[in-house]
């Protein structure tokens, strides 16, 4: 088999050019630099025509699709956004009359600036839920100083032995299910502790585990208990208060207070809420 020979860089065209322009003879260039004389030739004839050694770029094999197919593979994409790979080059394949290979569908795809991410999850908002939410943030976006009166609370559940995350170990042949190399799992995910809490600008509030679960009544006693004496703290060096829940079910419930039905948060500190 013929062996390919390597291409001359810029700079070895460059010593060729330059003895050739200090009148040394092609031959004599080709012994001295090692080159073979044929390309010697090839490289001073090129600079008699084009005035430079350099080559023209080479056009290579001409791609399968033009702009006009690269168009049709970004709007197949973009209409069909959670299609596997396979199902987007056989719609491709129908409207271009082609025979691309998924490879070639990927590397066009690439080119339109796209690509396969993970999904990111987030509730699902009706589109009352984000007229209003788009309202609230243009009525609240010159606050500045205000922000400071701002208490943010919140609950969670932390589970004490689950793991939803993928976990890698370093192990050898045969030791899969040795038991340093398992990730153990438990039923339930091992049990979970409740916590409430809450936040502002002053600094963090008080943390509240909460025993069983979290309904109208444990709400009242936590923000009866705990979150009334730190609204305070913060009412006094901010001179107001907003405290910030969410529309989680024991926030908003119904119940009777001094004869009035009143939502839990309302009634137990008197202050307003800002809902986003």
């Amino acid at each position: 088999m013929k062996k390919r020979r390597k291409e001359l860089s810029s700079e070895q065209r460059g010593e060729i050019i330059g003895a050739y322009r200090c009148g040394t003879k092609p031959a004599t260039i080709a012994r001295t630099l090692g080159f073979i004389p044929s390309t010697v030739y090839d490289t001073i004839s090129r600079y008699k025509r084009t005035s430079s050694a350099q080559t023209n770029p080479r056009p290579g094999r001409p791609q399968s699709l033009g702009k006009r197919g690269k168009r049709v593979v970004r709007r197949t994409v973009l209409k069909g956004r959670f299609k596997a790979l396979a199902e987007i080059t056989d719609e491709v394949n129908a409207s271009l009359d082609t025979t691309l290979c998924e490879d070639t569908v990927r590397k066009y795809i690439a080119e339109t600036k796209l690509s396969s991410r993970v999904a990111c999850e987030k509730p699902f908002l009706r589109k009352e839920t984000v007229k209003a939410r788009l309202q609230w943030c243009k009525e609240h976006q010159a606050w500045d100083e205000e922000w400071k009166k701002v208490v943010f609370s919140d609950e969670s559940p932390f589970h004490l032995f689950h793991n939803d995350k993928r976990v890698r170990v370093w192990r050898g042949t045969g030791e899969r299910y040795r038991t340093e190399c398992l990730k153990p799992t438990m039923k339930f995910g091992g049990g979970s502790v409740m916590v409430w809490g809450c936040m502002s600008w002053s600094g963090v509030g008080p943390l509240v585990v909460v025993d069983g679960t979290l309904d109208q009544n444990r709400y009242i006693s936590i923000l009866s208990d705990h979150a009334a004496p730190y609204l305070k703290q913060v009412d006094e060096q901010c001179h107001g208060v907003i405290f910030q829940d969410d529309n989680a079910p024991c926030h908003a419930v119904r119940t009777r207070l001094g004869g009035d039905k009143r939502t839990t948060s309302t009634a137990c500190h008197g202050q307003r809420r800002a809902r986003i």
